[in-house]
C-alpha cells in the first residue's frame, strides 16, 4: 500500500460581501480571511463611478 503525502489547505478566503469562497491558503491551523471577490469589487467600483457623476 502506497503512502500518500499531501497537504490540506486549512485557510479559507471568503468574500466579505457575498460570502463566496474565493481561494484556499495552506496554513498550519484553521484560518478565515476576508476580502472582496471580483464580482463584488466590480459592482462596488461601478457604484463609486455612478456617485461621482451624479449632480
Amino acid at each position: 500500500m502506497a503512502n500518500f503525502v499531501g497537504s490540506i489547505d486549512l485557510g479559507s478566503v471568503l468574500c466579505k460581501h457575498c460570502g463566496n469562497l474565493i481561494d484556499t491558503v495552506d496554513t498550519e491551523k484553521v484560518m478565515i480571511y476576508y476580502s472582496d471577490c471580483l464580482q463584488c469589487n466590480k459592482e462596488g467600483s461601478k457604484k463609486v463611478e455612478e456617485k461621482q457623476y451624479e449632480y
